[in-house]
């Protein structure tokens, strides 16, 4: 009974850890669209180039993404279909998979965008200066 135990323990670990190296990477990202490509039909293939604020860049597929606005984006600057939006300079935040290829190239899959509002830059502060009398 003992051994029957620890064998379906293990069976039951050794199935739920390779289901999650089935699936590729989930990862979080954030930052500004730098680059991006016409969504090419036959491929399902629609890339963004997104610059985080260390200014690493991710390639990442959003063909199949769902495009969304953040609560914060005025709707004013809302389009009908978001993705639409998704333009040179747009602020984002992705969650993509990053699949696994026998090339291991290990590109990203967008499962979702979240077009984020753009932030205001706030004016610097100027020194006072006193008069002169």
């Amino acid at each position: 009974m003992r051994y029957s135990g620890l064998i379906a323990i293990f069976i039951s670990c050794l199935v739920f850890s390779s289901l999650s190296f089935a699936s590729g990477l989930l990862g979080v990202f954030q930052g500004k669209i730098v680059k991006s490509s016409s969504l090419d039909s036959k491929a399902h293939e629609k890339w963004v180039y997104v610059e985080s604020r260390s200014g690493a860049i991710r390639k990442v597929n959003i063909a199949q993404a769902l495009v969304e606005y953040d609560d914060d984006v005025p709707a004013k600057q809302r389009r009908k279909n978001p993705a639409e939006s998704l333009r040179l300079a747009t602020e984002v935040r992705v969650t993509a998979e990053q699949d696994r290829t026998s090339d291991g190239s290990g590109d990203w899959q967008a499962k979702r965008v979240l077009i984020l509002a753009r932030k205001l830059k706030l004016p610097t502060k100027q020194p006072l200066r006193l008069a002169q009398q």
